[in-house]
């Protein structure tokens, strides 16, 4: 820390030093004020392990299924399938003749 103060003082302007350190007061001034209360879990509450519906074996698997794609199709051009996301927040994969029903494209302005 006293390495980058010393650093600021060479790299700021005096009115920046001033305008930043008055930025700190405020943001140390704010966060005291804050609440300071415990983070309980709630009954329904989805955490960070429970994000992910795949088992680690299936994510392994998925991830040994993607590694034998990319093998198989270097340039990756998967057959010339399109990714698209569903209404139900899944992707599927689509063939350039079906495209069209998931992705439109932009609309034609006439007299453009």
């Amino acid at each position: 820390m006293p390495i980058a103060a010393a650093g600021t003082q060479v790299l700021l302007t005096a009115d920046q030093l001033a305008h930043a350190h008055t930025e700190l007061e405020l943001m140390s001034t704010l966060v005291k004020a804050l609440p300071h209360q415990e983070i309980q879990d709630e009954p329904g509450f989805a955490g960070v392990e429970s994000a992910s519906p795949l088992t680690p074996a299936q994510g392994q698997a998925w991830r040994a299924v993607r590694v034998l794609l990319f093998e198989h199709d270097p340039a990756r051009a998967f057959g010339d399938l399109r990714r698209v996301p569903a209404s139900s927040g899944e992707f599927l994969w689509i063939c350039p003749d079906h495209y069209a029903e998931y992705d439109p494209g932009l609309p034609s302005i006439p007299g453009t």
